[in-house]
């Protein structure tokens, strides 16, 4: 069996890290997003991820720069995202420090740069973010930072998805954002019968058991949060200790 993986988020607006609730950005968490880094090198997170969310395509430099710092702090794998319009974007966020890249409105936008990413980088490389929401009963596809509605359903999305040659899929439950409530267990319960590609579950952690019930229910990759990492201390440490002690694998 895969051991389970345990993933910290870090939402940067611009040059800073911020707090995120259904989508919306509410306050500032660090001011220097480097100094989260060493908590995680400490309390040994098993990846990272930063997505840049700033509304301003202009933000790329700035978010590069963000991204160089971490990573020569960091001792994790770092994936990165955000405005990612082709193959000399994701080169950038490589050479800059990420390992793997996460891709979502251009992916969903233009299928060839998913194929192209893919030949020249790796499949491995290669990550397809999601953003969902629940629309009268069905899962919906948005983009844009969650702001369009797509009118796409989860499952079509997904059967498109299966044809390319990716490395997983990170899947954020917009609803769930920030809420502290759980994960969407459905949501992942139905990903998972929709495809075979490894998946992280991102949107609604806020304690440790949530983590818990979603290895178990959904025996999916992988289970990332945002800003229980940030405000609890010691926090990937405890919830490994907590999750080993419910007889989860981890890494």
């Amino acid at each position: 069996m895969l051991k389970k993986r345990l993933i910290a988020t870090l939402i940067i607006d611009k040059n800073v890290v911020v707090q995120s609730i259904n989508y919306d950005l509410t306050n500032i968490i660090h001011s220097k997003p480097e100094i989260a880094i060493d908590y995680f090198n400490k309390w040994s997170i098993d990846e990272i991820i930063i997505l840049n969310v700033s509304r301003d395509s202009g933000s790329k430099k700035i978010f590069l720069r963000t991204l160089k710092k971490i990573s020569k702090k960091s001792f994790v794998p770092i994936t990165a995202g955000g405005w990612v319009k082709n193959n000399n974007d994701i080169k950038n966020l490589l050479k800059n420090g990420a390992d793997k890249v996460v891709i979502n409105t251009n992916a969903f936008k233009n299928h060839t740069l998913i194929e192209l990413a893919s030949k020249e980088f790796g499949a491995q490389c290669i990550i397809i973010s999601i953003d969902v929401k629940k629309i009268k009963k069905k899962y919906k596809v948005f983009i844009d930072r969650g702001r369009l509605n797509t009118n796409t359903n989860l499952e079509d999305w997904i059967k498109k998805i299966n044809n390319f040659n990716i490395g997983e899929l990170y899947i954020s439950s917009i609803d769930k954002d920030g809420t502290r409530q759980g994960y969407d267990y459905d949501l992942y319960k139905f990903v998972k019968t929709k495809t075979k590609k490894p998946i992280v579950a991102f949107g609604g952690l806020g304690e440790w058991s949530q983590i818990e019930k979603l290895f178990k229910l959904t025996n999916i990759s992988a289970a990332a949060g945002a800003n229980i990492y940030h405000y609890v201390e010691n926090s990937a440490t405890k919830a490994k200790e907590y999750l080993k002690s419910k007889k989860i694998n981890l890494r």
